[in-house]
């Protein structure tokens, strides 16, 4: 009987997750990523190479995401494949976000130079 239970919890902890789940995954980290840089789905999608419509199906898990989406995301919101997988989270999350404002706004400000 223990060996029953311990196969069992064995064989769900290696359960391979299902591609609708993965959509969802991807989808929600991709949403993150781009909210996390302060961009709008159509801008996001421009850098991606991909219509709006289309991102905004791979957002909602309607849709998988290619390859090759998923490597062009991971160079414009320079992280990892693992992020974007969700192997690893968000960087940063509210911090993160707090941090990214921050360094922008430094860049919006004149520099002693121009003055």
């Amino acid at each position: 009987m223990s060996l029953r239970l311990s196969v069992n919890a064995m064989s769900r902890a290696t359960r391979q997750p299902t591609e609708a789940e993965i959509r969802v995954v991807v989808g929600q980290q991709l949403r993150g990523m781009r909210e996390l840089r302060g961009l709008s789905l159509r801008k996001a999608a421009v850098l991606l190479g991909i219509s709006y419509s289309h991102l905004g199906q791979i957002e909602r898990a309607q849709r998988g995401a290619s390859l090759e989406i998923l490597f062009r995301a991971s160079r414009v919101y320079r992280v990892n494949l693992d992020v974007l997988l969700g192997r690893e989270p968000l960087p940063g999350g509210k911090r993160g976000k707090r941090i990214l404002d921050a360094i922008a706004a430094a860049f919006r400000q004149p520099s002693l130079q121009d003055a």
